[in-house]
């Protein structure tokens, strides 16, 4: 057994932390210290988003989300609901290790999660981490290993902390975390300096690779989000509504975001589109009555709605009243902003991965969404839980069984993030809990030269009576691409 320690806890603070995260590695220059700048000089390279984004520096405060705490916890692989035995060979067949002779059955395997636990982004810490969680109560019950869950916080007041990000790298690597889960693109770039150095495989299930492309030891698993988002979007906007060509992008403001919105500006040009402008407000915006009127002045035919969360929830709820009649074509969209913003969901336009929780395509979908709603009654209710992005953390923990089986046929250590990698490099091509029909699941593959996913099923959704409604799908390609559009 690893020995537990959380580095955001003064308390459980021991010499450990003294003498070796803080320890000097050159002149003048700590271990901490070290990745930090690291980290900062990621930001620079990429147009300063991870020091623009930074809340607090050096925060030891440890805190909790609604989903679960910070620490290394047991899993307990009932608390997720027994599987039948028709539905353990379902998801064996669908979702498990393509090796069925090394399931490391027996094996307690350690694995690093970092994700806000507080904060304005403290809601994707319950739709992220929960997806993981209950891959890991799943995955024993299967004839794999016992999952031990190690989980970090990097939220802040202003979105992401970056130094608690940094400090989350390294408690993995004190832990022996070989690998390590994370969201919102490897929270902002501070986790990937950590995991090049200490060799630990970073899967981002929560974001696309984005300007991180390439980054040893980085790899994220969905669509170019949102760019390859609003590729398909306005695909469907010009079959859909033929006089439609110009069009406005709405997203948060600041030079953190920057990068995302140039490149959806590039993207809506790319679509045929002109941009009539960009309307920004700053995360954690209630009153969007500004961008109304600055969309107003423009008079786009088609609005792009970039921005996420409660931000997304708050923008709709009071459209509806603004005078504005444009289509609205957001990528966001789970069951507690629909509760956030009741009937300003109604008619727009969502696209995000293919997953319909109340019209399921595939068997592997049903037994999440079965699971998932019993184990997490918290979360709101209705037709559209789980989130899709929930979907993908569950469907990460069998990416990382099936890279761990591989591991293991070669005699490897499960701990090994440079194993580990080097598995995922060999074949980057894994079951997707998306589209797919019955028992044969679609497929993902990550993209070797960039780390991001080079094809992704998406689908164009419309919300109706609170229930989102399929329309059309597509398959995401490369950074901002997209392949034939099938409308249903």
């Amino acid at each position: 057994q690893m020995g537990r320690w959380n580095r955001n806890n003064d308390a459980q603070r021991g010499t450990l932390d003294v003498n070796d995260s803080d320890s000097q590695m050159g002149p003048g220059l700590s271990r901490r210290a070290l990745i930090k700048y690291s980290a900062s000089g990621v930001a620079v390279a990429m147009g300063g988003v991870v020091l623009s984004a930074c809340g607090s520096s050096g925060s030891k405060s440890s805190s909790n989300g609604s989903g679960g705490s910070t620490g290394t916890t047991k899993t307990d692989t009932k608390a997720g609901g027994t599987l039948t035995a028709a539905e353990k060979q379902t998801l064996l067949e669908m979702a498990g290790p393509s090796n069925k002779s090394f399931t490391g059955k027996g094996l307690t395997w350690k694995i690093g999660g970092a994700f806000p636990f507080s904060g304005p982004y403290q809601y994707y810490e319950t739709i992220e981490a929960d997806g993981l969680r209950l891959a890991a109560q799943h995955i024993p019950q299967l004839g794999g290993p016992t999952i031990d869950l190690n989980l970090q916080d990097f939220g802040s007041n202003s979105g992401v902390d970056t130094q608690k990000a940094v400090d989350a790298s390294l408690n993995f690597h004190d832990a022996g975390n070989g690998i390590s889960i994370s969201g919102i693109q490897g929270a902002l770039g501070a986790l990937i300096p950590g995991a090049e150095k200490y060799k630990i495989l970073n899967l981002d299930a929560g974001a696309g690779v984005g300007t991180f492309a390439g980054k040893d030891y980085y790899w994220a698993m969905r669509a170019n989000y949102p760019m390859n988002n609003v590729t398909v979007a306005l695909d469907y906007a010009k079959k859909t509504q033929p006089s439609a060509r110009k069009a406005v992008v709405v997203y948060n403001s600041g030079a953190a975001y920057a990068p995302v919105l140039n490149a959806c500006v590039a993207a809506t040009k790319a679509a045929g589109f002109t941009v009539t402008g960009t309307t920004t407000q700053p995360i954690g915006t209630t009153d969007w009555s500004d961008a109304y009127t600055s969309i107003q002045s423009q008079n786009p035919d088609v609005i792009v709605l970039v921005i996420n969360g409660n931000d997304c929830a708050y923008f709709l709820k009071q459209f509806a009243t603004s005078g504005l009649k444009q289509p609205v074509y957001t990528f966001s969209y789970s069951a507690p902003q629909q509760k956030l913003a009741g009937a300003g969901f109604e008619n727009v336009y969502v696209v995000q991965e293919d997953f319909l929780p109340a019209t399921p395509t595939n068997e592997w979908q049903k037994i999440f969404t079965k699971y998932y709603r019993q184990e997490y009654k918290d979360q709101p209710a209705g037709p559209s839980s789980p989130f899709n992005i929930s979907a993908n953390y569950y469907n990460v923990g069998f990416v990382l069984w099936e890279l761990a089986s591989r591991v293991l046929a070669k005699k490897g250590n499960v701990n090994d993030g440079a194993a580990l990698q080097a598995a995922l490099e060999e074949n980057p091509t894994f079951p997707s809990i998306y589209a797919g029909s019955g028992t044969t699941p679609a497929k993902i593959t990550f993209d070797k030269t960039s780390h991001g996913l080079a094809s992704c099923p998406l689908a164009v959704m419309q919300i109706k009576s609170q229930e989102p409604k399929l329309l059309a799908v597509a398959n995401a390609k490369g950074s901002s691409g997209a392949g034939p559009l099938k409308v249903m």
